[in-house]
């Protein structure tokens, strides 16, 4: 089951990653990877957030209880805003500074993956 899960995860990841790329190559490539890299980010830091545990749900773990993991969550969700926003560091990771209705679509796409898992738990336990 958690081999499946673990596949079924990178295949989502792969795919909404691969899906905001080819979406935004007419934005040219350099936006196009920019947007790619922030949504595979994105990905991993919401499932490191439901990966707290397998089987509950984190409205009822609680996304405080782990001060220590939210705080790292929230603090490479800051360094990768810096990454892309920081004009510094644009020429060093070879990003592009985003607007906001790219930082939304990104969100939403890599929160699908959040609430899929979420949902998924919730489902697993009423069954």
């Amino acid at each position: 089951v958690r081999m499946l899960r673990a596949g079924m995860v990178g295949v989502w990841m792969a795919a909404g990653t691969l899906g905001v790329y080819a979406s935004y190559l007419s934005a040219g490539p350099e936006k196009a990877v920019t947007v790619a890299f922030c949504t595979l980010i994105l990905f991993q830091l919401f499932f490191a957030l439901s990966s707290r545990s397998e089987r509950h749900p984190l409205w009822q773990i609680g996304l405080f209880k782990n001060r220590w993991m939210f705080g790292a969550v929230f603090a490479a969700l800051l360094l990768q805003v810096l990454v892309v926003q920081g004009s510094v560091f644009n020429g060093v990771f070879g990003t592009v500074p985003l607007d906001a209705s790219d930082w939304l679509f990104i969100l939403g796409v890599s929160a699908s993956l959040f609430v899929g898992v979420e949902g998924l738990k919730a489902v697993q336990k009423w069954g």
